[in-house]
């Protein structure tokens, strides 16, 4: 991260991306997700933005969300130390 002129702890950019990924993309979201896929209105509204059937985007979603959940298992780890 020198590169940019950065010069704190990898470590710590790391637990930070980790723990806001899961909050954001792997806690809030779900919320929306499940939301969305319950109501046929809104549900059509991912299809237009990203271009693909609302199946297909869940399937993709689902693959994400074990990823994003496993950051926040590895951020309980780092800070359990």
């Amino acid at each position: 991260m020198s590169r940019v002129g950065w010069s704190g702890d990898e470590g710590e950019l790391r637990l930070g991306y980790s723990i806001a990924a899961c909050l954001f993309m792997g806690v809030a979201a779900a919320g929306v997700w499940f939301t969305v896929l319950g109501d046929i209105e809104m549900a059509a509204a991912p299809e237009r933005i990203m271009g693909h059937p609302l199946d297909e985007i869940a399937r993709q979603r689902a693959a994400m969300q074990t990823y994003l959940l496993d950051l926040g298992d590895d951020a309980l780890q780092v800070i359990g130390r």
